[in-house]
C-alpha cells in the first residue's frame, strides 16, 4: 500500500491543509492496524532525517493522519504515533454539507446583537413542564420591559 510521507505547517484544526509530499513508499499493514491511532514503524536509510515528517497519506484508504510523536527506535527505524486528521479525511463532505449549529442556553450566556451599543446582561434558563404542539422547536425569549426589574 502507498504511503506518502509528508510536512505541513498548517494546524491540526485546519481544513484544505497544505500538504507537502517529501517521499512516497509502499508499506505493508498488519491485521491489526489502527484506523484511528495507528502506530507507524517505517525504516529508512538515515532515520534521523526521517523525525521531521509530521503527517502521512494513504491515498487507497482515502485517510491522512498526523503525527502526534515521534521517536528514534534506532539508527535506521522511527516510530510513529499518529492520529486521524478528521478535518482532511473527511473534508469533501464536510465542505458539501448543509448544517445548522445548535447549542442549549446555559446560564451566564449573553446575547451581543447588530444593534449600535451590546448590553452585557446575566441569562437565566427556566424550565417548563409546558410543550409547544406544533411539532418544531421553537424559543421563547423575553425582554425586561421599562423601568427597574424590581418594580
Amino acid at each position: 500500500m502507498i504511503l506518502n510521507l509528508c510536512n505541513t505547517s498548517d494546524s491540526l484544526n485546519t481544513i484544505n491543509k497544505t500538504l507537502n509530499v517529501v517521499e512516497t513508499i509502499n508499506v505493508v499493514l498488519r491485521n491489526d492496524f489502527n484506523l484511528l491511532d495507528p502506530i507507524l514503524m517505517l525504516t529508512f536509510e538515515d532515520a534521523q532525517n526521517a523525525l521531521d515528517y509530521n503527517y502521512f497519506e494513504f491515498p487507497e484508504m482515502g485517510r491522512k493522519y498526523v503525527a502526534v510523536s515521534s521517536e528514534l527506535v534506532n539508527d535506521k527505524m522511527v516510530k510513529f504515533s499518529c492520529t486521524l486528521d478528521v478535518l482532511e479525511t473527511f473534508k469533501a463532505d464536510i465542505l458539501n454539507s448543509e448544517f445548522s449549529f445548535n447549542r442549549s442556553i446555559r446560564p451566564g450566556d449573553y446575547e451581543s446583537g447588530e444593534l449600535p451599543e451590546t448590553t452585557f446582561k446575566t441569562v437565566s434558563k427556566y424550565d417548563s413542564d409546558k410543550t409547544f404542539n406544533s411539532g418544531i422547536s421553537q424559543i421563547l425569549v423575553t425582554v425586561g420591559g421599562y423601568g427597574d426589574a424590581n418594580n
